[in-house]
């Protein structure tokens, strides 16, 4: 498995949240609130694969929660005004929840003729949290 293309510090100045270290550094925890809403990014950097959940802040349950086996690396694309400003996941995996990716492993998750993908997802928390598939 390939390691995780990305920058730490980029998602620090995206999400404007410090982490939490996970499993003695082999993820790290991001949420952000906006508007009511919480965004979850768990970032596992040895097997390239982000949890990403949104739910409202006043209940547990997730409105949505999805995995991202990422294959062509994160990038923080600054603009201005700092609004445009979002995380962009290149050539990605979408699988529906948190270890189900694990149902594919008999296949190379990081081969595309194995695991179609889409192009890219975009996420930004400004002026609220969106997040973006796109061909």
């Amino acid at each position: 498995m390939p390691m995780l293309n990305w920058n730490e510090h980029e998602f620090i100045e995206c999400l404007e949240v410090l982490p939490v270290e996970l499993y003695d550094g082999a993820g790290h925890r991001f949420v952000t609130r906006r508007n009511g809403l919480e965004l979850t990014l768990v970032v596992w950097k040895y097997d390239s694969v982000i949890e990403i959940s949104i739910r409202q802040t006043e209940y547990d349950v997730p409105l949505i929660q999805f995995v991202l086996v990422v294959r062509g690396g994160v990038h923080f694309k600054r603009n201005t005004p700092p609004e445009a400003e979002y995380l962009l996941f290149r050539d990605v995996f979408v699988a529906p929840r948190e270890g189900s990716y694990t149902n594919y492993e008999h296949l190379n998750w990081y081969n595309p003729s194995d695991l179609p993908g889409i192009q890219e997802v975009l996420i930004s928390i400004r002026p609220s949290i969106r997040v973006e598939f796109v061909d």
